[in-house]
């Protein structure tokens, strides 16, 4: 009796309390990092960014250009933007198992998604994201981008073909590979279901 009232209560108190969800496991946390937002967690904002640009680095991979070096992010990048902003990679085999963890968080992230908005997810109105429009290096890029907010035009798919002539300048300013990589992945990747580790 006393052994199938013990199991009885283990295999109630399981079901009844969910499981803890495994804290994330930060691998780019000492990297540098010189965004001049802030948001409810930009240590996370920074783990996506590293995420992104190491999942197109490890999908766009050039034999014969040393891994992680200047030259294969550049060829990462390019190849990238060409295709990436304007909605047309399969984003799903890009993401890396990290990259669905990190999703995962970016959701929670308070201010920074508009799932109702349309041509992207990502909520260009939100405190952070007016933040990193601001401190855009590049002033062309800049007064463009605010340019088609004013009117509401802003949409990854617009913003393709001036990144793909501006794509060198995401390397000197953290702004606006960040932009690159909400608007042009993480807010793809929202309408996509995270694979199962079945």
């Amino acid at each position: 009796m006393n052994k199938l009232f013990y199991t009885l209560s283990l295999f109630a108190i399981v079901l009844l309390f969910p499981q803890c969800e495994e804290p994330l496991q930060y691998k780019y946390a000492d990297k540098p990092f010189t965004i001049n937002c802030t948001s409810e967690d930009n240590v996370l904002i920074k783990e996506a960014l590293y995420s992104f640009q190491s999942d197109i680095a490890t999908y766009f991979n050039d034999p014969d250009l040393i891994p992680g070096s200047t030259s294969a992010q550049v060829y990462a990048y390019r190849n990238f933007i060409f295709k990436g902003l304007d909605g047309s990679l399969p984003y799903g085999d890009i993401a890396s198992p990290h990259t669905w963890e990190i999703l995962k968080r970016l959701k929670e992230v308070p201010g920074l998604w508009d799932r109702n908005r349309k041509g992207t997810n990502l909520d260009y109105n939100g405190e952070f994201m007016k933040c990193i429009f601001n401190n855009i290096k590049d002033d062309a890029v800049k007064t463009h981008i605010n340019s088609l907010l004013q009117v509401d035009y802003l949409t990854p798919r617009v913003m393709a073909e001036p990144m793909r002539q501006q794509v060198a300048k995401a390397f000197s300013d953290e702004h606006l590979a960040l932009y690159i990589a909400l608007d042009g992945y993480y807010q793809y990747l929202l309408d996509i279901e995270a694979p199962t580790n079945d």
